[in-house]
């Protein structure tokens, strides 16, 4: 029996990092499994925001979108799921919209939604399985990790999203292929803490040889990594094989070890060019790309400085340079002054 009555449009917004345009393109492929249509146009019964709370900034771009959704002609139903789902907002249009928040059992959750809210009669079995395309995009993005318990002072991602969970080598492996016989030739591995992969006895760069057995893709790709996180085993594999892109994206934050202590990311700055200097040892001339942040509660000029001679020192191919914003519930926004905490 059909989930509905009639094929329904939807369309699917989506605001952040790689692994919400991963979690977005599941959804897409689990509402097509439903019946739903994409809409052509800009006209859709069903409208999925896959919003971002890691700034300030972030959210109201979400409530930009969940009030234009609300309001759009022909619009049955609005669902707002993600991380920006589980932050505490009065805004009457975002009140309106069903709330799935990230983290396990997404579909399975975004399907009792729809279900209450009368878009669906039932759900579909099989949540969970991964994608098999990657709209849009030449570059397929496999997350294959979710959760941090890393807990910086200034993220509010470990409170939206939880503990770590990884997904199945075996599991990852599968969706690659499947990506692969569909002609995708380069991935990129996602996550929210990528390197603290393990599962099925193998860490990341036991999941990174496994996926390399693939031979249809030409190249992977690595997202962002803590500078712990080089283990001999994965810089001795990245330096050996042709197909792991050279880029490294390792977030400095600050210059300064007084600011990193504050923002308790568990390295000093000689840890942070050791393991910058040890890369450089195994890849051949990587492209080391960088976070910095700045404006963090007691940063001074004399803090602001250091960093810019960490970052001229270092050489980095690229810098994504942005300031702080005060997550309330985080250790950071306490110290900053802003007392509200999330939702659980």
């Amino acid at each position: 029996a059909s989930a509905f009555m009639r094929a329904y449009r939807y369309r699917v917004l989506v605001l952040g990092c790689k692994v919400n345009q991963y979690e977005a393109q599941e959804i897409r492929e689990h509402l097509g499994e439903l019946g739903f249509r994409q809409a052509t146009g800009g006209e859709a019964e069903l409208w999925i925001i896959h919003g971002c709370a890691v700034t300030e900034f972030a959210l109201r771009k979400t409530r930009k979108l969940v009030r234009a959704a609300v309001r759009s002609p022909g619009s049955r139903w609005v669902i707002l799921t993600g991380c920006a789902a589980a932050v505490p907002d009065g805004d009457p249009m975002r009140l309106s919209a069903g709330l799935v928040p990230a983290g396990p059992d997404l579909l399975a959750r975004l399907d009792r939604v729809l279900a209450g809210r009368g878009a669906i009669s039932r759900g579909v079995e099989g949540h969970g399985h991964g994608i098999s395309r990657f709209q849009g995009r030449t570059r397929a993005v496999v997350k294959v990790q979710d959760g941090c318990d890393r807990r910086c002072s200034y993220c509010i991602v470990p409170l939206l999203r939880g503990a770590p969970h990884c997904r199945s080598a075996r599991a990852v492996y599968d969706e690659v292929r499947r990506l692969a016989a569909v002609g995708y030739r380069e991935i990129v591995i996602s996550g929210v803490n990528v390197g603290s992969y393990a599962a099925d006895g193998r860490d990341l760069a036991g999941l990174l040889e496994m996926l390399l057995e693939v031979s249809a893709i030409a190249r992977i790709r690595l997202s962002s990594l803590h500078p712990r996180q080089l283990s001999t085993r994965l810089l001795n594999l990245w330096g050996t094989s042709d197909r792991l892109a050279p880029h490294l994206h390792l977030p400095l934050q600050s210059g300064s070890d007084r600011i990193l202590r504050l923002m308790r990311r568990d390295y000093s700055l000689a840890e942070y060019l050791a393991a910058v200097a040890r890369a450089r040892e195994y890849i051949r001339d990587p492209a080391v790309t960088t976070d910095v942040m700045v404006g963090f509660p007691g940063e001074t000029a004399s803090d602001f400085e250091e960093t810019v001679k960490a970052v001229r020192e270092i050489g980095f191919a690229r810098v994504h340079v942005f300031p702080f914003s005060p997550r309330p519930g985080t250790e950071a926004a306490a110290i900053a002054g802003v007392r509200a905490t999330p939702r659980d």
